[in-house]
């Protein structure tokens, strides 16, 4: 099951389900004054551009105004929370709908190997490191849980994710994790 997915997390890698809500606080740390709803990625990159912090109203906080990323996001100013629609390559991403998670996963030569569901991010280069992948019995069971790493991405699209048809299964854990063959 996916906390098997967990234990594989590391200090200076987040999960995007553990990224949703959480707190995000000014340099002087008193008090947090939002919390993280979702994150905007640049699929063609790879690449955190944003923390989504209201969603109703399209607030964010670019990559660039975080001092620093961990347990909670870090900003200088109030001010670094701005509306999304000001940053003309959010408004371009956010057009073409393009959704990580839930989306279908196959191999170039359209083997399928299941659903992201989940990704994991760099919180120094605000990358994306791992997609978590696995299939499903009867909606609710997961199985043939796989991680692949950012590198074996071919391309992101809308309705899937294309991975590179030379991996190769190793086990680590009970989790299968995705190399590239030799």
């Amino acid at each position: 099951m996916l906390s098997q997915f967990l234990h594989y997390n590391e200090v200076m890698e987040k999960m995007f389900s553990n990224i949703v809500g959480t707190a995000v606080y000014l340099s002087d740390g008193r008090k947090p004054i939002a919390m993280v709803g979702d994150i905007i990625i640049d699929t063609d990159k790879g690449k955190l551009l944003a923390f989504v912090v209201d969603k109703s109203n399209q607030m964010v906080i670019m990559d660039r105004d975080v001092i620093s990323w961990g347990d909670v996001v870090q900003i200088n100013h109030f001010d670094d929370i701005i509306e999304a629609n000001d940053i003309i390559r959010l408004s371009e991403i956010r057009e073409k709908n393009i959704v990580l998670f839930g989306n279908k996963v196959v191999t170039r030569d359209g083997k399928a190997l299941g659903k992201v569901v989940d990704f994991s991010l760099d919180t120094n280069s605000f990358e994306l490191k791992n997609i978590f992948v696995a299939k499903y019995i009867l909606g609710i069971l997961q199985y043939d849980q796989r991680i692949i790493p950012a590198n074996k991405i071919v391309e992101i699209l809308k309705d899937k994710v294309v991975v590179e048809d030379d991996l190769e299964t190793v086990k680590e854990g009970g989790v299968e994790r995705e190399a590239l063959a030799a």
